[in-house]
């Protein structure tokens, strides 16, 4: 029913940003299950992750209410940066 997912940088110099969008395949269809980082005055907009060390970013976030979905996937909606590089992940429990 939920996952916490997180984004870490892997290469890049500058100023690096990433915004991320995770999507749910349930049913047959994908929707979005959640934008990342999203303002709440616009929740349905992946909002810019920054870098929180020089040269890095470490970020995560719960999603919640993904019983019935039998995929996932994360969309890196922008990407900003030198040579900026990231990786996803799905950190999921029993």
């Amino acid at each position: 029913d939920s996952v916490r997912v997180a984004l870490k940088s892997t290469a890049g110099s500058g100023t690096m940003t990433v915004a991320a969008t995770l999507w749910a395949y349930c049913g047959g269809i994908w929707h979005v299950a959640q934008p990342l980082a999203a303002n709440p005055s616009s929740p349905y907009t992946a909002g810019t992750i920054p870098e929180n060390s020089a040269d890095g970013i470490s970020y995560s976030e719960w999603v919640f209410g993904l019983s019935g979905a039998s995929r996932l996937y994360l969309e890196i909606v922008a990407i900003a940066g030198s040579s900026t590089a990231v990786t996803g992940y799905a950190i999921v429990g029993r």
